[in-house]
């Protein structure tokens, strides 16, 4: 019963005004149960709509006076039931609430069903005019199953009305657009593969050569189907394989293509690919140092979808960036302190341990090196990655127990991060920054934490990392989101007064 009401009350969250007036007439026309006028289901209505926290138990009493498990269990499934027929006589209204992408889906599935219907009970006035409307259509939409099914229930049609020609005719095209929907699921499912594989990897190693193989395959199917949705996904591989190689501008070339795509095409545009679109780009800027774009890019990218969703939280962490780098520290510092919580909700540690990692970033940055500190005991899972976040979170600890004045503690953390970096060196390849990053610690060190001094003797290391060499230059969006050398010539400044 506790899962048919959360079920119940997230179904009435997602009514619009004029669905949730449709039920209460629904409810108010028919009784409860048999013959009865009860009133139970308004009551159950309008406590869920107005008293959000009240549990399963005490809208139970609150109905029936007592436990009655059987009778609340039923009352609940009925006026769920309610809810999915209004949601299946959806109407031109509910255009403002599906893309028309998704509203002809919904309508051509309708109307398929109620035309097999007619004619599995001999009805066949003008069945073959609309089994028509239904092809063209899908066609028009890429929306290759419902085509599929409406042209085999049209070839069982011709069977009873025409001869073998035609027949064979509509086996040709059932087998035609059969291989076009079987390269789009193959399309989709690539992108679908791949994009779980680069959230989920720590380095581009893991996948690139896959990548490679889905972008030559996407370019050639596009080629043969000339499909909007394969074009659609090839772009977005075409996007992630510049990244790789760090060509922002010719990923943004790639991505506006992919706007306009979806913007001039009814069969691909939805709120969620525009969405994503919109934040692939506001990404890409922020490689581009665009940040101020790339702010606006991100909420714009947040208008178009749920904020309940996962989604959400990838537009806050692509606009935390986009503030952070654009000198909003107290407005990024709120946006990772939200969608750190939010993340502890949902079912993936590692996004939760890096965006963890990244609030105590900021709490560093703000002096509150107790928060930091509590906050890196949530980052179990970049430790994953060896070479990269789990250095990061190394190199920040080194950094707190110095903003604390605990140099015995900062001592044992730079040898361990010594043992550290030759044990994985042997498995892994580690950055040369992070080899330099590593060495002025030590030097730091071994001179008493006399920032000045170690400054002076390891002067060109501090050249290497300030200059653009691609082995020793700061990466924007990398683990050291406070960067090493300004922090350490900041330490400097401050002795100094």
């Amino acid at each position: 019963m506790t899962h048919s009401i959360i079920l119940l009350r997230e179904l009435l969250s997602r009514l619009t005004k004029k669905e949730l007036v449709l039920l209460k007439k629904k409810i108010a026309s028919n009784p409860d149960s048999e013959g009865v006028r009860t009133g139970r289901s308004k009551k159950l209505v309008n406590l869920l709509l107005s008293n959000p926290e009240f549990t399963s138990t005490k809208i139970e009493r609150e109905i029936y006076g007592g436990p009655n498990h059987a009778a609340f269990s039923k009352l609940i499934e009925r006026t769920i039931e309610r809810i999915d027929k209004i949601f299946l006589n959806f109407n031109r209204d509910s255009v403002q609430f599906y893309s028309e992408r998704n509203y002809t889906f919904f309508s051509l599935k309708r109307k398929l069903l109620i035309l097999q219907i007619r004619f599995l009970r001999g009805i066949e006035f003008e069945i073959s005019l609309q089994f028509e409307k239904i092809i063209s259509l899908s066609k028009k939409y890429e929306l290759y199953e419902i085509l599929i099914e409406a042209l085999i229930v049209k070839q069982r049609y011709a069977v009873l009305h025409k001869g073998q020609n035609a027949i064979d005719h509509i086996e040709k095209k059932i087998i035609k657009y059969d291989e076009i929907r079987k390269k789009i699921q193959r399309a989709r499912g690539l992108w679908t593969n791949l994009a779980a594989r680069i959230n989920r990897s720590i380095s581009s190693d893991d996948y690139k050569d896959d990548l490679a193989r889905a972008v030559s395959i996407l370019k050639s199917d596009f080629a043969e189907t000339n499909s909007a949705t394969i074009c659609y996904f090839y772009f977005f591989l075409e996007v992630e394989s510049h990244h790789i190689v760090r060509k922002y501008e010719e990923a943004e070339v790639f991505l506006k293509k992919a706007l306009n795509l979806i913007m001039g095409n009814s069969s691909l545009y939805t709120l969620a690919r525009h969405s994503d679109v919109l934040i692939n780009l506001s990404n890409n800027n922020i490689f581009l140092g665009k940040f101020q774009l790339a702010k606006e890019q991100a909420l714009k990218a947040r208008e178009l979808i749920d904020l309940r969703s996962e989604n959400s939280d990838i537009t806050f962490e692509v606009e935390f960036f986009a503030r952070f780098y654009n000198g909003e520290i107290d407005n990024a510092a709120k946006i990772i302190e939200e969608i750190y919580h939010t993340t502890r909700l949902r079912n993936s540690p590692f996004l939760f341990s890096k965006r963890a990692y990244l609030f105590a970033c900021i709490k560093t940055i703000q002096g509150d090196i107790r928060r930091s500190n509590e906050l890196m005991l949530d980052v179990k899972a970049i430790e994953k990655d060896k070479s990269g976040w789990n250095i990061g979170r190394r190199v920040l600890t080194i950094i707190n127990c110095i903003e604390a004045g605990e140099f015995e503690s900062a001592d044992l953390k730079v040898m361990n991060l010594e043992k550290y970096l030759k044990r994985i060196t042997k498995m892994h390849n580690v950055r040369k920054r992070n080899i330099i990053i590593f060495r002025i610690l030590l030097k730091l060190m071994n001179e008493g934490f006399d920032f000045q001094k170690t400054y002076k003797r390891r002067k060109k290391y501090f050249e290497l990392l300030e200059g653009n060499d691609p082995d020793y230059k700061w990466n924007i969006k990398s683990p050291e989101l406070i960067i090493f050398h300004e922090w350490f010539k900041g330490k400097i400044k401050q002795k100094s007064k």
